[in-house]
């Protein structure tokens, strides 16, 4: 235990702050079909990196989908689509926006979000305040599929930082699929 919470606060330690504006890396946003960067207007941004190939991503989406439903006021949204090139954007703009996204979903072809934020599986979820500090980052909740879940730390999360403006929790286990490097 101790070992994986040195590894993972060293893993965070290395993670420098990403400012979601003027240097902010582009992808492409399935939704607008644009390159473009990601959006802070809000004072807190969450990101979700996923897979159309990870089923414990599709399985979180309609969470997701609540979770932009019960906090968009306070929280911009965004989803990191992290597969391959070879996928093509209009494959993944098919199958999801049969999920319904209420979010901006990025294609990050060059794994720029990839490689900054070091996420290890789908979906991995991070909370970003506008000056790019990370205050969480890990799990949306304990299992791969929410309807057993029995934690939502994504939801916990946001919650406190609305009423206190801290984060319960640094870091949370993702629980999905690994992401191909």
């Amino acid at each position: 235990m101790q070992i994986f919470l040195f590894i993972s606060l060293t893993i965070l330690s290395w993670i420098t702050p990403l400012s979601l504006s003027a240097s902010s890396p582009t992808a492409y946003n399935l939704r607008t079909q644009q390159v473009s960067k990601l959006d802070n207007l809000h004072k807190y941004n969450v990101l979700v990196f996923m897979q159309k190939s990870c089923p414990c991503s599709n399985n979180h989406f309609a969470h997701l989908k609540n979770l932009t439903d019960d906090f968009s006021e306070f929280f911009g949204f965004s989803g990191i689509i992290l597969d391959s090139k070879e996928t093509g954007d209009q494959e993944l703009e098919k199958h999801f926006s049969k999920l319904g996204p209420k979010f901006d979903l990025f294609h990050d072809r060059s794994k720029k979000f990839l490689t900054h934020f070091k996420a290890i599986k789908t979906p991995h979820a991070f909370v970003v305040d506008k000056e790019g500090q990370i205050l969480y980052h890990g799990g949306i909740s304990n299992t791969v599929n929410p309807s057993s879940n029995s934690k939502f730390y994504l939801k916990e999360v946001l919650t406190k930082l609305i009423k206190s403006g801290k984060s319960p929790y640094e870091y949370k286990r993702a629980i999905g699929c690994y992401i191909k490097r």
